[in-house]
């Protein structure tokens, strides 16, 4: 899966689960700014499992993360899911 369908994706789940409308949602957006706190990050990945079918082996996110963050986290496990 391509990032920028991993980006469109992310997107939903953000604007579906976790009431993110009134912000667009950007690569540069920090989660903090969207009211994603590390709590709500544990979540978003449990999401993310189950709307990609896939289980993270590390659910570390950097500090202070962007979606762009997320977005690279989940294509790196994509691909090493798929080899």
């Amino acid at each position: 899966m391509d990032k920028q369908t991993i980006l469109h994706r992310l997107s939903a789940i953000l604007q579906d689960k976790y009431d993110v409308k009134d912000v667009s949602v950007e690569p540069e957006t920090k989660l903090s700014e969207l009211g994603i706190d590390s709590m709500i990050t544990a979540d978003l990945m449990l999401e993310i499992e189950d709307a990609l079918g896939f289980t993270f082996t590390n659910m570390e996110m950097p500090r202070n993360a962007t979606v762009q963050d997320v977005v690279d986290v989940v294509h790196q496990h994509l691909g090493s899911s798929a080899s």
